[in-house]
């Protein structure tokens, strides 16, 4: 997210780790690990996503940018829609404005809610056909 940020001029160290940390609940999240049979697993980024009463809301999805382009988002994403088809409840998302983040939800099915200053809400309903991007 730190690209993202930085490319607004909205960047701050403290802030993005007092927001992270205001909203972390480790039973809510997931190390997202690549490995091989040749190669030792590393953890190459993560998830966090919470049940709600009406809906899942996808908190945070970050890969380290090494990760980035290589269809582990696309994994990671399709094991979150199978959990919203399983539970019958929609998906929910906010995405930075202008982070490449928008395309990438867009692109799995995603449909944009509401927006607020810095921020565009995103819900992808539960029966909605998954997809390969």
């Amino acid at each position: 997210m730190r690209e993202s940020l930085e490319a607004i001029g909205r960047f701050d160290l403290e802030r993005a780790r007092s927001r992270l940390a205001a909203t972390f609940k480790p039973e809510q999240t997931y190390w997202i690990v690549a490995g091989s049979q040749e190669r030792e697993p590393e953890r190459i980024g993560f998830y966090a996503m919470q049940t709600e009463a009406d809906h899942l809301m996808l908190q945070h999805l970050y890969l380290h940018p090494s990760a980035s382009g290589r269809g582990r988002g696309a994994q990671v994403m399709q094991r979150l829609i199978a959990e919203s088809a399983q539970t019958n409840l929609p998906l929910r998302v906010c995405a930075l404005r202008d982070s490449r983040s928008n395309g990438f939800y867009t692109a799995h099915g995603f449909v944009r809610t509401g927006a607020g200053e810095w921020d565009i809400e995103y819900e992808r309903p539960s029966n909605l056909q998954a997809h390969v991007v």
